[in-house]
């Protein structure tokens, strides 16, 4: 690709003949397709241009090499020789098609519906211009107006799957769960036979219904859909929707192979993305932003035209990613033991180091939510609008519990199963644990990852509100059964009983010298005897030449073991241990 934009800026510098000598314009075009064919894309190029330049009044050539830069990705390039095409031939709508198509690939989505908009009246039964239009009018946030088109269009006893299932996508963007299902329905029975277009086709409307499922929070019905999905193709997009449901239940073992499982063939960077957010959530911080480099270098965007999702919103996700990441980073540093001035000084410039980073992208974050707000207010989708503007907010909570508020009332009817997010986000906003403890009990087993990180929040919510650690330490050992890491993203250490035995009681003494310093340094609960609200039993055995611990739950189960070697410096084994508990594997 970058051999051909190269040979493109050389081309236009070659001035071109100044009168139509040679062959006629089938021999130029048929000339500049055959190269293309054999991938030849200088003769291609040059072909194109000498029949634009020797028939500056025909459209096809414009048209033409539109394509070839669109095929190769080069939409700066094919956006002039469509619009060229389009003046050239108006009564055309595949051009005007492909001009919708480059605008929004380089996410100027309202020229595209502009496009659009003027082509559906000049051809009113152009499936594909009023698919497309629907289509963008979903991305723009106008879902009123896509509604309208479709049904105007439907209505004249046209039959049409693409139709169908842009109509379903259309009422979900609008919170309409009945009409949005009764037309993916819809678009999967138009779609009956056992061949690969139509296979292809219901795996996208299964997908589509998966997602819609998900949202009203029916998990039975979305691992149906997903699976029927599944079944029809076997699609990226199907896997990453798969993992998408098990993480949020917390199924985190599954969720990752289905992550995986979806990157080896997506041409997007979502499979990488859910699995850096799952990474992340996990206490896996280093591999959290391993992958969130990946995505940095994954620098074409044209996936973004075929799912629902624009630039903007992409790069509001991974604001959040990183603000997550280094908010998570800059919290897990105080947990990192100082035993000498050395470790307090890097400790320090760490957590500067980091906060600042979390302070940054907190930043970037709410500025695009603060973008999105406008764009959705824009497109007349004032409950988009209100939730980008609670996150936008997240610091000034007065502005924000306004739209919070304005939003429960708008989804309560529409989706009763969101009220323990919104009493959760209520909770969190005025900083109150009695509602975060109610919003708690809401949440159905569906959404655990909902759950946990409700309870998490709780924790430092009670923590720094200088609560007794009986009213939070039963919290912590819950979230450790279920997701230690997101413990470690907020600074908090299990707490624990420590059990040394074995070797000699001198050795046993100078042992629990360490540990008593180590815990001490790491500000970790470890201590020689039992206390409110401690269940957790850390044994360490140093009876033989290679050390043996364990990590007993209030069942006396060991959920955790590893071992150490003795002569080992006690700090070192002693934060070995530590690090395994405090980042439990999956």
């Amino acid at each position: 690709m970058k051999t051909l934009y190269l040979l493109v800026l050389y081309l236009a510098a070659i001035p071109l003949p100044a009168v139509a000598i040679g062959p006629g314009l089938p021999t130029l075009l048929s000339q500049a397709r055959e190269a293309q064919t054999l991938q030849n894309y200088q003769t291609a190029v040059q072909a194109y241009l000498n029949a634009r330049h020797q028939y500056p009044n025909a459209a096809e050539p414009a048209e033409e090499l539109g394509k070839l830069y669109q095929s190769q990705k080069l939409y700066q390039l094919a956006l002039p020789q469509f619009q060229d095409a389009v003046k050239l031939s108006p009564q055309q709508p595949e051009i005007r098609l492909n001009l919708a198509q480059t605008l929004s690939y380089l996410d100027r989505n309202l020229e595209a519906v502009n496009v659009l908009a003027k082509a559906v009246k000049l051809f009113p039964h152009n499936v594909d211009i009023v698919q497309n239009l629907g289509w963008l009018y979903y991305k723009t946030q106008q879902c009123t107006l896509g509604v309208k088109l479709l049904k105007s269009f439907l209505s004249n006893g046209h039959r049409n799957r693409n139709l169908e299932m842009t109509l379903g996508t259309l009422y979900s963007g609008l919170d309409d769960y009945s009409d949005s299902r009764t037309h993916y329905l819809l678009a999967i029975a138009l779609a009956p036979k056992d061949d690969a277009p139509d296979r292809h086709f219901r795996s996208i409307c299964w997908y589509n219904l998966s997602l819609l499922e998900k949202s009203f929070n029916h998990f039975d019905l979305a691992s149906q859909a997903i699976h029927q999905s599944l079944d029809a193709e076997d699609r990226s997009a199907s896997w990453l929707a798969l993992g998408e449901l098990q993480q949020a239940q917390l199924k985190v073992p599954q969720a990752v192979q289905a992550f995986q499982r979806a990157s080896k063939a997506d041409e997007t960077p979502l499979s990488t993305y859910d699995l850096a957010a799952l990474e992340g959530l996990s206490g896996h911080i280093d591999l959290a932003f391993a992958s969130a480099r990946q995505i940095e270098n994954f620098k074409d965007d044209s996936w973004i035209y075929n799912f629902g999702v624009t630039k903007a919103q992409f790069l509001r996700d991974m604001a959040k990613l990183y603000r997550d990441l280094w908010t998570d980073k800059a919290n897990a540093v105080d947990l990192t033991p100082r035993l000498t001035w050395g470790a307090w000084w890097t400790w320090l410039i760490h957590k500067i180091t980091w906060s600042w980073w979390a302070w940054y992208w907190t930043q970037q974050y709410q500025q695009w939510e603060l973008k999105l707000a406008s764009q959705a207010e824009a497109g007349g989708n004032a409950p988009e609008a209100w939730s980008d503007l609670i996150k936008a907010n997240i610091d000034h909570p007065e502005v924000a519990l306004k739209y919070l508020h304005k939003l429960k009332a708008y989804e309560a009817e529409k989706n009763p199963s969101t009220q323990a997010l919104y009493l959760a986000q209520e909770g969190r906003l005025k900083k109150n644990p009695t509602l975060l403890a109610q919003a708690i009990t809401l949440f159905p087993p569906e959404q655990l990852a909902e759950k946990i990180t409700a309870e998490a929040d709780l924790i430092c919510l009670l923590k720094a509100q200088g609560a007794d650690v009986t009213s939070w330490y039963p919290l912590v050992n819950q979230v450790f059964k279920k997701l230690p890491g997101i413990l470690t993203n907020r600074g908090i250490a299990l707490p624990v009983v420590d059990i040394i035995y074995g070797a000699t009681p001198a050795e046993q003494k100078i042992w629990r010298h360490a540990v008593a310093d180590f815990s001490e340094a790491a500000q970790w609960d470890a201590r020689p005897y039992d206390r409110p609200g401690v269940v957790y039993t850390l044994a360490l055995d140093i009876s033989h030449s290679e050390g043996i611990w364990n990590l007993y739950d209030a069942h006396g189960k060991s959920v955790l073991q590893g071992t150490f070697p003795r002569d080992q410096k006690k700090e070192t084994a002693l934060n070995d241990i530590y690090q395994n508990i405090l980042r439990r594997p999956w």
